[in-house]
């Protein structure tokens, strides 16, 4: 990509990555690329719209999301390697909570067992009576299921749809974890 003058790009590939359909993919990207006034012209909105719906929608958005090994947030930086090294050892799986353009810890619980719960219960006391939520996850399908089961018997509802994390958030998380997205309450 740099080859070619394109920088600061984060790209995720699927499927085989041998290095001749990975410049074929690139390529079919970057021909469907569209700029803002494309994409508000493709929704019959101006780009003004639709930069006024994000900034409301993102301040009313918060996740949490429980990391279940430690290693991947000392290798990024995020704690002290020895911190990590130790609570991996004794079992501790931090909450952590994006809001307001901001990712910190929220809780922590001890055992993977209790990671879904306690997410939960977070959750929904900060949410938005009767709102959409949406459910986080990585590579682990067995708790992406489990959380929802577990959010579907506490609220009486499901979740209107699933997200995969991006290579960004597994860098410094862990490729398994997960959580909950969901409008906070006004």
């Amino acid at each position: 990509m740099e080859a070619v003058g394109i920088k600061n790009i984060r790209t995720k590939s699927h499927g085989t990555q041998n290095p001749g359909n990975c410049v074929k993919a690139a390529v079919a990207g970057l021909a469907e690329l569209k700029t803002a006034e494309q994409g508000a012209a493709l929704r019959g909105k101006s780009v003004e719209e639709i930069n006024a719906y994000l900034e409301e929608s993102i301040a009313c958005r918060r996740i949490y999301f429980g990391i279940y090994n430690l290693k991947y947030a000392g290798k990024s930086g995020r704690i002290p390697s020895a911190a990590a090294f130790i609570g991996d050892k004794i079992g501790i799986k931090p909450i952590m909570k994006i809001w307001d353009h901001e990712i910190t810890t929220a809780g922590k619980c001890r055992g993977e067992k209790k990671v879904v719960s306690k997410i939960c219960d977070m959750a929904i006391a900060d949410m938005e009576p009767g709102s959409e939520y949406q459910i986080e996850y990585g590579n682990d399908e067995k708790i992406k299921e489990e959380m929802a089961a577990k959010m579907t018997e506490k609220l009486g509802y499901g979740p209107t749809g699933y997200f995969q994390i991006g290579a960004e958030v597994a860098a410094n998380a862990g490729p398994r974890i997960v959580g909950v997205a969901f409008d906070v309450k006004k």
